[in-house]
């Protein structure tokens, strides 16, 4: 599998979520902090795991 489409949805009052194929991996107003960039990473890695 293939990332297809990235996108950067800009937002304000320090939001910052991520999301990948409708499924919430991260949210920045549920934790209180931005996530680190390996955790971000290895939870994009798992969810195209899941559906290969």
């Amino acid at each position: 599998m293939q990332i297809v489409e990235m996108k950067l949805i800009p937002s304000s009052g320090g939001c910052f979520e991520l999301t990948a194929n409708g499924k919430l991996l991260y949210s920045k107003l549920a934790v209180g902090k931005f996530p680190e960039e390996e955790l971000m990473l290895k939870q994009v890695e798992a969810l195209i795991a899941e559906v290969k």
